[in-house]
């Protein structure tokens, strides 16, 4: 017996019953795409003055800046693309060019309110940038050329020297109109193409065709590179187009059922020649890295015969609810505190069973890594062996837990505990969600929970968490590679040194460092992506997309011979290359209740990720262009 199992339902294979009904999902592909972006330094807006002294009207048709849209009402954005549209106007490229080129290098983008016919409409302002470019007269790009094309071909032969796609990305994206520019593009297609991503590559020769300067067409060789890669991205009807764009009118005197033939013959030509990307399905031993399977979320799985039938439950819930090896034996408030936590576990999960007599699903989403199963308890991150269910090693439990714990044993009995398990197991997606690329298991730790929380015996409750980290473990020791976050950013040294380190140095540390992206609530663990991360957090009343590239992972040190989770070393060599703001908080507290419990995490297809921004909207950006779609 064969079955698929589709990306909609990990769970039902890893922790449930081997014997559910499984769905086969065909993988639906997005018009999207997944280049790397190099970090492009921040540039101040330009202040721009008219040779007359007067400022410009509108120009018909002109984009402005939309003050409810991510970016915000920018004057002197709104300012330099009236000029600059002003001066291209009067065919002034030398002065209307620098403008358009510093609004493209821009780090962020935003949207613009376009008018339309009857309506106004959301354009991004560095697609409507692009869109000027392309569109000006053989003038213009002459002058383009004249001022950028220099530039341009040095980047150029920089990113071929070092080989670096992102570099190859940046001329393509930096220098849309220079010869330079196209050309990076076209070797930027053919790179993501022989990479596996053919959706990718697809997009951007068919943004060359779309931009060609006037009186130009695709050659023979442009249109079967734009057919083969959207045949191989699953897309045959797409792939007929592209062959057939310059037959769409019947040749005078030819006959329809000759033409009829042609095409026929070409795509059973295209066919022979080239491997379809549809109805492909993933080997479980490929693992299971991502939260539904890939970062495109529609991911369908073979599963061979007899797979996950040896055991049907393993005692996930709760683990087991903290073994021994979570609690250090050479420390006695910490076996107190396993042995606390252990006792309340027992009592919920036997309480809980009494109230649900049916299996419940809880939002933790497995991973498989290799030969090993991921999973969170309510208070731990776990790792079983996905042939024996034997458990390999457990976390320590999350701080807010110990905070609890060690405010004495009657802290972790009743509502409390009840409702905290209740959030974390049904409720807590930011918290249960795990993402890894093979080399470390992301996940987000130090959320606390949506309401204080009292702690008898001790001063002042537990408040809601303003912060939280985003944590990388070592999939073979759980060991913590890394952190990111936290409130004040700030990760003592004394959080990583041990009794026995102290005893033997008789000396101690008094060293902190900073963590970066310090003051962020991530929503959700990253999604790795081509050498990256890509992450959704909420910082000062903004709701930003992160690119973060981990340079060196810090060396971690073991507490004890008993411990799992290890504290890093040092702090990790953190890159943000890339920010982009999705949305602005609202102030309502329910709203920002679901927010902080969604579990956001971008999802991605072809180059463009889309981001659930827990207010209600989805923001699609584009990597390559680094642009909102």
């Amino acid at each position: 017996m064969k079955t698929l199992l589709s990306g909609a339902a990990p769970a039902l294979l890893i922790v449930l019953l081997a014997g559910s009904p499984a769905i086969a999902v065909e993988p639906v592909p997005a018009p999207v795409e997944t280049v790397q972006a190099r970090p492009v330094p921040e540039q101040t807006e330009p202040e721009v003055r008219p040779a007359d002294g007067k400022k410009p009207a509108p120009a018909a048709g002109a984009a402005q800046p939309n003050a409810a849209g991510p970016g915000g009402d920018d004057y002197r954005v709104q300012r330099a693309l009236r000029i600059a549209r002003d001066l291209l106007e009067k065919e002034q490229f030398t002065e209307a060019l620098p403008l358009l080129q510093k609004l493209l290098e821009s780090q962020q983008d935003r949207m613009l309110v376009v008018p339309g016919n009857n309506s106004q409409v959301s354009r991004s302002l560095k697609a409507e940038i692009r869109s000027i470019l392309t569109g000006m007269s053989p003038a213009g790009l002459r002058s383009s050329e004249l001022q950028y094309g220099a530039a341009a071909r040095a980047a150029l032969r920089n990113a071929l020297r070092t080989g670096e796609t992102d570099a190859l990305t940046d001329v393509a994206r930096q220098y849309p109109v220079t010869v330079a520019g196209r050309q990076a593009a076209s070797l930027l297609a053919d790179r993501l193409l022989d990479s596996g991503e053919p959706l990718a590559a697809a997009r951007w020769l068919e943004r060359l065709q779309s931009e060609l300067p006037p009186g130009s067409s695709p050659t023979s060789a442009d249109r079967l590179r734009l057919a083969v890669c959207w045949y191989r991205a699953g897309r045959p009807e797409r792939a007929s187009q592209a062959l057939l764009a310059p037959r769409n009118e019947q040749q005078p005197g030819e006959q329809p059922q000759a033409a009829a033939e042609q095409t026929r013959q070409l795509l059973q030509w295209l066919q022979s020649a080239v491997q379809s990307g549809a109805n492909t399905l993933m080997s479980l031993d490929a693992g299971w890295w991502l939260h539904q399977g890939s970062a495109s979320r529609n991911t369908a799985h073979h599963v061979p015969e007899g797979t996950g039938t040896v055991h049907p439950r393993w005692p996930v819930a709760g683990v087991s609810l903290l073994t021994d090896a979570t609690a250090d034996p050479d420390q006695a408030e910490g076996t107190a505190v396993g042995q606390r936590l252990r006792k309340s576990g027992r009592e919920l999960l036997r309480l809980y069973r009494e109230k649900h007599s049916n299996t419940t699903l809880p939002r933790s989403s497995p991973l498989v890594v290799g030969h090993t199963v991921f999973v969170r308890s309510f208070s731990t991150l776990a790792a079983f062996r996905l042939e024996t269910g034997e458990l390999l090693w457990e976390s320590l439990p999350e701080a807010t837990f110990e905070e609890l714990a060690l405010s004495g044993p009657e802290a972790l009995t009743g509502p409390i505990l009840e409702f905290m398990v209740r959030q974390r197991l049904l409720g807590d997606a930011t918290w249960a969600t795990l993402s890894s690329d093979g080399t470390a298991i992301y996940a987000v730790e130090d959320s606390g929970f949506s309401r204080v929380i009292a702690r008898p015996g001790r001063e002042g409750p537990l408040p809601v968490a303003a912060t939280n980290r985003l944590v990388a473990f070592d999939p073979a020791t759980g060991r913590r590679l890394w952190e990111s976050g936290g409130g004040d950013g700030i990760r003592h040294a004394e959080e990583d040194s041990t009794a026995e380190d102290s005893s033997a140095a008789g000396e101690e540390s008094s060293d902190s460092q900073t963590l970066p992206l310090a003051g962020m609530f991530f929503y959700g663990p990253p999604l790795p992506l081509s050498g990256r991360l890509y992450a959704i957090g909420e910082t000062d009343g903004r709701i930003e997309l992160v690119s973060v590239e981990h340079r060196t992972a810090g060396t971690a040190r073991r507490n004890s011979a008993a411990a799992a989770e290890l504290r890093p070393a040092s702090v990790p060599q953190l890159e943000v290359s890339w920010r982009q703001m999705l949305d602005e908080v609202g102030s309502s507290q329910d709203e920002a209740l679901r927010r902080r419990l969604s579990g956001g995490t971008p999802s991605a297809s072809g180059g463009v990720l889309v981001c659930p921004t827990g207010t209600g909207s989805l923001v699609a950006v584009d990597l390559g262009l680094r642009t909102l779609l």
